[in-house]
């Protein structure tokens, strides 16, 4: 592939992978968010008190560094979020709709 590029449309594809990456890494990341949820659903609490993390099934190889990992989330945190969420895309409460008394029918 890099015989058919030029230099320059090589150094976009770099610029783009710092935007959004495709390599293995991220993909790694993803299994191990899910694997940490599964491995936390079924967590004994009593045999295991602290939560798995992240960090805890990232892979690594030979000499990779360590991937960083931000920090957890507060539940003040996704409280916060869920608010900001709600504002941009939630519905307002219209008021509620009067109730129309049905009227009896007459017998023909």
């Amino acid at each position: 592939m890099l015989a058919q590029i030029t230099s320059l449309q090589f150094e976009e594809w770099l610029a783009y992978s710092e935007l959004e990456p495709f390599d293995e890494e991220r993909g790694d990341i993803r299994a191990a968010q899910v694997t940490t949820m599964l491995a936390n659903v079924n967590r004994d609490s009593k045999k295991r008190r602290e939560p798995y993390g992240i960090r805890d099934f990232v892979l690594r190889f030979g000499d990779t560094p360590k991937v960083v990992v931000e920090k957890n989330q507060t539940w003040e945190d996704q409280k916060r979020i869920g608010k900001m969420i709600f504002q941009m895309y939630g519905k307002k409460k219209s008021p509620p709709t009067p109730r129309v008394p049905r009227t009896k029918r007459r017998k023909a």
